[in-house]
């Protein structure tokens, strides 16, 4: 006999194992029918599945069981650190070539209207850029959305959105300290080694090279603050601690702590002139410079002429 036609089940109102499930279960009913009297597999597959979702509450269960795991996943990454994503697209404009919907509300949409304490900015233009802030957490969340619910209304060819720098705090300020740490220690060794007669001038130009490399690094990270002056003494602690326990032990991040490491207030995409594209790149980089945030901003747009 033949096999029935393969049918692709999809809800949204379904997690992936919800629909895994029906869709086995479906499968196994449309095998023992018999095709003389269910002449109609389609609509046969469809009572199936209604029949099938209302009276068979683990297929709507494990839906929630997902969304109720994911969100306290994301609970606790936000009680973990504060996160800031700067990334740019190929392009990004308001009206697609076709009909559609206008991509810009889309995007504002998925950051205001998501229960998301995310800000910040999307630059229109091609190519386009994007920076959101928020809670680790909810920062992850969201970009998850921008490349499935947001990329459904570009052009294949567009479906590019390319990460170029995360901030993550207090993580990047403990790696920063740690990495000093381990530098101060190493320092020592290194300029012994720099004054050892038995290597060879091609070696010892490589170690006088790291020692340069590590009093600028021990140098920038000190001239951030006066909290920054680490001694050898300090830095063997904190090398025998270990990243992880360092990070394991860093305190939550509060709304307070969020609120303050905000650059936006909240989330809008940034346009000028007439239609928006030409001029929005140079007229953005005002905007970060007057925030003093053109490093991001080079990051964003900078590729392009490399």
């Amino acid at each position: 006999p033949a096999s029935p036609p393969s049918i692709q089940v999809q809800s949204k109102d379904l997690s992936k194992g919800g629909i895994s499930s029906l869709s086995k279960s479906l499968s196994a009913h449309l095998a023992e029918l018999d095709p003389e009297e269910s002449p109609n597999l389609t609509l046969e597959a469809i009572n199936y599945c209604t029949e099938q979702v209302a009276t068979d509450e683990s297929l709507v269960q494990k839906k929630k069981d997902s969304e109720d795991a994911s969100m306290a996943a994301r609970r606790q990454k936000n009680r973990r650190g504060f996160m800031r994503e700067w990334s740019s697209f190929v392009s990004l404009y308001k009206d697609s070539y076709i009909s559609g919907p206008n991509r810009f509300e889309v995007l504002s949409a998925l950051a205001n209207d998501r229960g998301l304490a995310i800000t910040g900015l999307a630059i229109s233009g091609k190519p386009g850029g994007i920076v959101v802030e928020g809670p680790e957490g909810d920062v992850e969340a969201f970009m998850a959305l921008l490349r499935t619910e947001f990329f459904e209304t570009l052009n294949p060819r567009g479906r590019k959105c390319t990460t170029r720098w995360q901030q993550r705090l207090p993580r990047d300020d403990i790696v920063d300290r740690f990495d000093v740490a381990d530098a101060l220690v190493r320092l020592e060794e290194l300029k012994g080694g720099c004054e050892d007669a038995s290597i060879s001038d091609r070696k010892r130009t490589l170690k006088i090279e790291q020692v340069r490399k590590m009093e600028e690094l021990i140098s920038n990270w000190r001239a951030k603050g006066e909290g920054n002056a680490m001694e050898l003494q300090e830095a063997k602690g904190v090398i025998k601690t270990g990243l992880e326990s360092l990070l394991q032990a860093a305190p939550d991040v509060t709304e307070a702590d969020v609120k303050e490491m905000r650059i936006f207030e909240d989330f809008g995409v940034f346009t000028a002139g007439s239609d928006g594209y030409e001029t929005s790149t140079s007229e953005a980089a005002k905007l970060f410079q007057e925030k003093g945030q053109m490093e991001g901003f080079n990051y964003m747009f900078e590729y392009r002429f490399s």
